[in-house]
Order: C-alpha cells, then sequence, then structure tokens
C-alpha cells in the first residue's frame, strides 16, 4: 500500500526554528562520562506508536539564545545503542540554559541507502531547563500520526515519567544521582490541551503489535499506548487499557476468561474474571515475547535479554511469582536453571572438538501450534547488526511445553513462520539467495493429507481474443500462439481460506495508472477455489485503499481493518462483494 501524504503540524516559534545543520552532536551518557560544571543531565524516551518501522534515534533540543549567533548550535542527543525494543531512551549531558524540545528523527543506514524522517514540535509542546549538576527529566515522547482522510498529521505527545529519574536509573544504573534534583517541564498553561490529546491518541491507534484469537471466539488487538480492543464472538468491539506507555507484544487468555498481556521492558499484566488489572511484571531488561497459558492457573513468559532466552512460569495467578524454568544460549543451546546443557546446538567437528562460536543476540521468538506439535522458532542476529535490516539466523525446536524439554529440532519444510490462516494454517518460508524475485514462498497445510502445498503468487491470462490451449495462448482460426501474461504479485496480509478449496486475499500488485502513466501499488481483492494454485481479480472495490489487512481468525465472514492508516474495521458477509463499517477510528 503507498504511503500517505503527509502535513506539518502547527506553526513553530521563532525559539523553537534554527538551521539544521547547526547542531552539536552530543555523546551519550556512559560509565566514561565527566559531567563539566556548567552542565546537567537530559534524559527522555520515545516510543513510535506508528506503523513506521525503524526507531527514533536523534533528538533535538534548541536553546533559547539558538537566532543570536551562528556559533550558537542545537545539541541532538543520540539513543542509548544496541536497543531493540520498540522504545529508544536518551541521556547526555548539556549545558545549563532554558531549551525546547525541536525534533525527533529516525535517522539509519544500510549499504549504499540511507533512511531518515524528521517530526517536529509545535510552540505549546512546552519548554525545560537544565541546570548545573542536575537531572531534567524530559520523560514520554511519543510519536504519533494522526489519520485524517487521506493525510496523516506528524503529532508529537509528551508525558511525564511515572517516577522521577525512573528512565535514568533503568537505562543507566552507574549514573548516581539523586531523587531530589530531577525536575522536568516547565509549567505553562497547555498542560490541560497536551494531556487532551494524549488521551484521544491512546483511544485512537492507528496499528497493532499482536492479534489473538481467545478460546471463546474473542479476538483481541494490541495496540499501542496499553491499548487493548476487543470483538466479542458476537461482533460487539470494545476498549481496554493497562497503565503502560511501553509497546506490548502478546496477549493471552485462559478457558477460564483471564486475561495475561505483556511486552518491553518487563511489563506483563493479569487481569482475572471480573478483576481489574494488575501489574505483575518482571525485571526491567527483559523483553517478553509470548505468553501462553500451560494450565487455567499456569502461566509461561518466553523472554530475551541479548543473547539469552529465559522461559518463566508462574503456578499462581492469585499470587504471581516467576520461576525459571529453562535458557536458550544461543551460543550454546539449551540449559536447565542449574546451567547444565541439555540440548546441544553448537556442532562438533569429525575430530570431536568443540567449535567456538560467538554468541548473537536474540531478535525474536515465534511458539506455534502446528498440528499435533509445538514448534518454537528463534531468531538470532550478530550482536552488533541492525535488527530492522537483518534476517538474521532462524532456528527452530519441537517442545514440550508441560516442561519445557527439547525433543528435537523442527522445521522440516524450512519455513520461517506458521500464522493461520481461516479454515488452514500457511506457512511463509524466507526467499532463498538465488530466489529470482526476492519474494517469500507461502505453502498452504492440506488437512487431508497433512502435507504442505505451495500456493501461487501470480496470475496468468490470455489477450483479449484468444484462449488459453496448453501452456500459451491461440486466437480463434489462428495456428499462432502468443505468450500468456503473468501479472505477478505479493499478498498485502494473510489470506483467508474459507475451506480447503475456497480462498480470498488481498494482493499488491505494480500496475500502471490511468491518471499519471506512472506504475504504482495497486490492492486488489482476489480469490481461488483450487487452494491458491489458480487466482482471479475481483471487480469488487474495497471500502478504503488504505484498508489491506484481513483477520483470517474469523471464520463466518471477512473482517478487514485499515492497519497502519487507523483502526477501523469492515465486514463483509457475501465475500467481499460489499462491505459495512464496523468500528470507526475516532477525528479528534
Amino acid at each position: 500500500m503507498r504511503y500517505l501524504s503527509r502535513v506539518a503540524l502547527g506553526a513553530v516559534l521563532l525559539f523553537l526554528g534554527g538551521c539544521a545543520s547547526q547542531v552539536n552532536m552530543l555523546p551519550t551518557l556512559s560509565e566514561k562520562t565527566v559531567l563539566q560544571p556548567q552542565q546537567g543531565v537530559v534524559v527522555a524516551k520515545v516510543i513510535n506508536a506508528s506503523s513506521y518501522p525503524l526507531p527514533f534515534n536523534q533528538l533535538t533540543i534548541n536553546p533559547k539564545n539558538l537566532n543570536e549567533s551562528s556559533e550558537v548550535k542545537s545539541p541532538r542527543l543520540t539513543a542509548l545503542a544496541n536497543n531493540y525494543r520498540g522504545s529508544t531512551v536518551f541521556a547526555a549531558p548539556v549545558n545549563a540554559g532554558d531549551y525546547a524540545l525541536s525534533s525527533i528523527r529516525a535517522f539509519h543506514s544500510h549499504g549504499d541507502f540511507w533512511y531518515s524522517r524528521f517530526v517536529t514540535t509545535d510552540a505549546k509542546f512546552g519548554t525545560f531547563r537544565v541546570n548545573p549538576g542536575q537531572v531534567t527529566d524530559l520523560g514520554t515522547i511519543i510519536y504519533y500520526p494522526k489519520s485524517q482522510g487521506d493525510k496523516y498529521i506528524n503529532m508529537l505527545l509528551r508525558q511525564p515519567s511515572e517516577a522521577a529519574g525512573s528512565t535514568l536509573h533503568e537505562s543507566f544504573p552507574f549514573y548516581d544521582f539523586t531523587l531530589d534534583s530531577v525536575h522536568g517541564w516547565m509549567e505553562d498553561e497547555y498542560e490541560q490541551e497536551r494531556n487532551s490529546n494524549y488521551v484521544s491518541a491512546a483511544r485512537n491507534p492507528v496499528t497493532y503489535n499482536e492479534q489473538y484469537a481467545g478460546p471463546d471466539g474473542s479476538l483481541y488487538f494490541v495496540g499501542k499506548l496499553g491499548i487493548i480492543i476487543k470483538r466479542s464472538p458476537q461482533g460487539e468491539w470494545s476498549m481496554d487499557a493497562v497503565d503502560t506507555n511501553i509497546d506490548l507484544y502478546t496477549i493471552v487468555a485462559n478457558q477460564r476468561g483471564d486475561l495475561v498481556v505483556a511486552g518491553d521492558e518487563g511489563k506483563v499484566f493479569i487481569k482475572r474474571v471480573n478483576g481489574d488489572w494488575q501489574d505483575v511484571s518482571i525485571a526491567h531488561q527483559l523483553r517478553v515475547h509470548q505468553a501462553t497459558f500451560a494450565g487455567d492457573n499456569t502461566i509461561d513468559l518466553i523472554t530475551s535479554e541479548n543473547h539469552l532466552l529465559k522461559v518463566w512460569r508462574s503456578t499462581d495467578l492469585a499470587n504471581v511469582d516467576w520461576q525459571h524454568l529453562v535458557t536458550f544460549r544461543s551460543d550454546r543451546g539449551w540449559l536447565d536453571p542449574n546451567g547444565v546443557l541439555t540440548y546441544d546446538t553448537n556442532p562438533k567437528p569429525k575430530n570431536g572438538s568443540q567449535q567456538a562460536v560467538s554468541p548473537r543476540n536474540i531478535s525474536s521468538v515465534d511458539l506455534k501450534r502446528i498440528e499435533d506439535r509445538n514448534e518454537i522458532f528463534v531468531r538470532t542476529i550478530a550482536r552488533y547488526s541492525e535488527p530492522m535490516f537483518e534476517n538474521g539466523k532462524l532456528e527452530s525446536f519441537v517442545v514440550d511445553t508441560s516442561d519445557w524439554q527439547i525433543l528435537g529440532e523442527g522445521n522440516e519444510q524450512q519455513y520461517s513462520t506458521v500464522v493461520n490462516a481461516g479454515a488452514t494454517q500457511l506457512a511463509i518460508k524466507e526467499a532463498g539467495f538465488w530466489s529470482w524475485d526476492g519474494k517469500p514462498d507461502y505453502l498452504k497445510l492440506n488437512k487431508n493429507n497433512g502435507q504442505w502445498e505451495e500456493i501461487s503468487t501470480s496470475i496468468s491470462g490470455c489477450p483479449p481474443g484468444t484462449k488459453i490451449v496448453g501452456d500459451s495462448c491461440r486466437a480463434k482460426g489462428s495456428k499462432g500462439r502468443y505468450q500468456q501474461k503473468v501479472d505477478r504479485f505479493s499478498f498485502a496480509s494473510t489470506p483467508w481460506f474459507k475451506n480447503n478449496d475456497e480462498v480470498l486475499a488481498i494482493a499488491l500488485f505494480r500496475e500502471k495508472s490511468a491518471e499519471s502513466g506512472e506504475t504504482e501499488n495497486k490492492v486488489r481483492l482476489i480469490h481461488s477455489v483450487d487452494g491458491g494454485k489458480v487466482w482471479t481479480k475481483s471487480e469488487d472495490p474495497l471500502p478504503s485503499e488504505f484498508c489491506g489487512t484481513l483477520i483470517p481468525d474469523v471464520k463466518d465472514r471477512l473482517l478487514l481493518t485499515c492497519k497502519g492508516s487507523s483502526m477501523d474495521f469492515y465486514e463483509s458477509l457475501d465475500e467481499g462483494a460489499s462491505w459495512k463499517h464496523v468500528r470507526e477510528h475516532e477525528n479528534f
């Protein structure tokens, strides 16, 4: 889907302006930092509440006297390195004075390509003061793209820190400071307006990190800023929230209806039936990739920290006590809680000596139920690689989740993940080095024979006035043959299998625009009656060109969302011939 157009947010005071090249790059706070007498420390956390995949890693502040001299430069802070979380943190020594936040920036390089995105503040964002020897905690800065028709407005929001200095203490534990030396933004008359904007943005997420179908058929969508959107089995929509701005990646329910949601910075919340959300977070340095119930009262967490994957369990939801079950070390294999190796993944040469392996950081973890087994996919990357640009190394293991014993290596088909696709499952196999189009392959699980079958990502057809004869096209009364036209596409989202043979999907084609004559991406509804071997384009339009994500967990209708643009939902009872708007994004 094409990117939405962008418009600037508000007018900017002269105090907030200045030349973009007039910046002074500041070193990130480290154990070697020596604070000068005229310096204080500025700390902030930045959260990306959009679908934009690259983290914001630069933060620029403007001094009050910026325009007094060409020698006055704007300090630019850089994010703490090797932070694979959804949020980024900043801390640096800054000269004393009055400042305003100018912009946040995502600036990344990969090979010969550079990627950059600026988001600026407006005049109502506020100002702050840096005092010598003290800490200025700017709390949480949130990037939110406000949907407005076919455009969006880049908004920056701010929320004070949950506890003064908590970001500095958790992410830079070596820095010694006292709470009475911490202060934040200067008071002004815009606090109520800023808080109102924050609440409106939180209640109107434009994307989500996780979708999950509960045992009772309820659908949950974990949005940004702690928001959870629920669709009941009867099609009723409701909203819930936990008290956090941190990215949440997993939600799970048991047969009784208890809920667990978790994500970055060890955040874990439990809501028992008819109860309130309770914070039962684990260690701050852990990232919770997945939560899963091993029984109505037993919850497991799959977490990572650098090159270590750890599984934790609590057997009592009323009094949660996380116990360490098992560890996966990327350079060794699986170990029990005492560090004893139980499953070795380190290859041994023929001479029997152990081969040295460099530790690799855990990038992603995904536990899947595939047919009659549990399979865990672990992706690792080199320790100093950028996870946004590297696929890394993928390993898969069959696991008995009752006690987390590893039963052997999995993934005989070499797929990278398995997803639910309506009436069946779909495996996605990454494109290999010699792939001619660089696109992944898709395999469908045929429940009649248990085999994985490749589905097509192209549509073949003949020119007007001809018909298919064998592998080519032939005009009536002519002996000449014409080559079939092959129209290739990629899936915009997971296809929806009505049964083993009937399937609908939203596909992305490269087509020439009738208006501009330029080739651009076009989203089309396609269908197949043979399980995805042969596809046909549908003439039925989608409700919006920005809506391209099918939710295959709903079995009795098509459910479509505009993920990335807004959280509008549409449903169709006639396989895409008509659509009903069932959840509307607020225009605040």
